[in-house]
């Protein structure tokens, strides 16, 4: 009858020491897995925190953006508000200019009302009445003075740069009688020229 065996005889024999083999490897896999999932958990939390850095400057990239935008919004805002207060300079330097040159035309008409000068020049025509300036005599017996005249013919040809009236032919009406004359020039500047004629003057009715 054989003796029993001990517990150390068991882990000498074969048999003892596949079993405690094969638990050692359990063991040391059951170690790894826990290894593992503990560095896993550490690469999943930092994975996180980057996550949430790159979230975090995403966020700050697109307010940046957004800041960026209404800068430049602004700004072209600011240009076009610069550009349409020089646009209304210059309208208003045009204003003033046209103010100016239209008082100074008020001016003139009214010198030219109270000198009894035509506003608007007349065109000379035929049967118009108008002013013949005679010669006079050298001697003084007869002055150089104005006379009715009628309009017979009018000279469009004569007309140049620096005199932009036409001359006329007229018919002089001198109280002695009438006196034809051809191709008279136009003048209307103190001190009248003989031989030339000029629009009647004004007459100030309260005389």
């Amino acid at each position: 009858m054989d003796e029993a065996q001990t517990p150390m005889d068991a882990l000498d024999s074969p048999d003892g020491l596949q079993v405690n083999l094969r638990s050692a490897l359990a063991e040391v896999e059951r170690l790894r897995r826990l290894v593992g999932d503990e560095t896993y958990d550490a690469e999943r939390w930092a994975n996180c925190d980057r996550a949430e850095a790159i979230r975090q400057a995403n966020e700050k990239h697109e307010a940046h953006l957004l800041w960026v935008a209404e800068h430049d919004a602004r700004r072209d805002e600011r240009d076009a508000a610069r550009a349409e207060a020089s646009v209304l300079t210059d309208e208003l330097g045009d204003m003033r200019a046209s103010m100016s040159a239209a008082e100074a035309e008020v001016d003139r008409l009214r010198a030219a009302l109270a000198g009894g000068q035509e506003l608007i020049p007349m065109e000379p025509s035929i049967g118009r009445i108008v002013h013949y300036v005679s010669y006079g005599t050298p001697g003084g017996e007869y002055k150089s003075v104005c006379r009715a005249a009628i309009i017979t013919r009018t000279h469009p040809e004569t007309v140049t740069a620096m005199n932009n009236v036409m001359a006329v032919s007229l018919c002089v009406m001198n109280p002695e009688g009438l006196f034809f004359n051809q191709v008279v020039r136009y003048h209307d500047e103190d001190p009248l020229r003989g031989g030339t004629w000029h629009w009647p003057e004004r007459v100030d009715g309260s005389n």
